[in-house]
């Protein structure tokens, strides 16, 4: 009995201490990508910096406490799709900014040899992952919403 819960507990915080670390990573590259300050600066709001970074760490540490299913938050359809197209801004804005970071966008326009309407190029990318998103969203597994 005492070796099951020994082994229980350990087990317990391997698994804590390992998703700590990787949320301490996500956060730690989400803020390396210079995410947060580029929105701040593209929005007029560098100055609240630094909330910005607390409701990051706030929300990260909420969404963890979510998917252990430490709160159970039975808020309706409506938060859900609220907390989902938020989420997808955000992600886009992520992915927007790594492309920004790696260049890929100036590599894909000389690869590609696009002189001109290389925006209609990134606003495909964008509706492409629009659609995409909407497809696996009303669409999953084969059932149709």
């Amino acid at each position: 009995m005492t070796v099951e819960i020994v082994s229980a507990a350990a087990a317990v915080c391997v698994a804590f201490f390992s998703g700590l670390a990787v949320a301490c990573s996500t956060a730690a590259f989400i803020l390396a990508l210079g995410i947060v300050p580029r929105v701040a600066a593209i929005s007029g709001t560098t100055r609240l910096i630094l909330w910005y970074e607390d409701c990051l760490m706030a929300g990260i540490f909420i969404g963890i406490l979510l998917e252990l299913d430490f709160i159970r938050l039975a808020l309706g359809m409506a938060v859900l799709w609220a907390v989902g197209i938020l989420g997808g801004m955000f992600l886009g804005c992520w992915t927007a900014a790594l492309g920004e970071i790696v260049n890929i966008y100036a590599v894909l326009q000389r690869r590609a040899k696009i002189e001109k309407g290389f925006a209609l190029v990134v606003l495909a990318l964008a509706l492409g992952k629009a659609a995409g998103a909407l497809l696996y969203f009303f669409w999953i597994g084969g059932n149709v919403w």
